[in-house]
């Protein structure tokens, strides 16, 4: 099943980022908006992979000259969509295909247009419920973020 194979999906908010060499890993986990991680348990785990795939999103913009949409990464299938700007969907997908091979089962295997378009249609069901991320973040009132994880649990 597609969903077994499921390693990573987070939402991070670029845009919060303290821009600080002196940031605390609390004030660098501040722009994770929301995460499901089968590897990056702890709050330090977490801004590990999200400082790794910024790092990633900013070599790959600097030599192509745009956003990175996929790539394969340590046997995973990485596909990141900025939703509204500044606010990025990224999602990783173990690459069964080399177990498919050796075992000759036959997988289904997610594509990169299939991530792309999952994580298309997840924000498109966010913002059916809540509107713009943008808004529901600065709060009802303006006064303040609230939490995505609140939202969705």
């Amino acid at each position: 099943m597609i969903l077994d194979r499921l390693c990573d999906l987070f939402i991070l908010h670029r845009g919060l980022d303290p821009n600080d060499e002196d940031s605390t890993v609390e004030e660098l986990a501040e722009k994770l908006l929301y995460i499901f991680s089968k590897d990056a348990g702890d709050t330090n785990e977490r801004v590990q992979l999200i400082t790794t795939v910024e790092a990633l999103m900013e070599l790959a913009k600097s030599f192509m000259g745009k956003s990175l949409e996929t790539t394969m990464m340590n046997d995973k299938l990485w596909s990141f969509y900025e939703c509204e700007p500044g606010v990025w969907m990224v999602l990783s997908m173990r690459n069964d295909h080399c177990v498919a091979a050796e075992t000759g089962d036959s997988l289904e295997l997610m594509s990169s247009y299939g991530c792309r378009l999952f994580l298309q249609r997840l924000y498109a069901l966010l913002f059916s419920i809540v509107g713009p991320l943008q808004s529901y973040l600065a709060g009802r009132d303006g006064a303040g973020w609230a939490c995505i994880q609140e939202m969705i649990s």
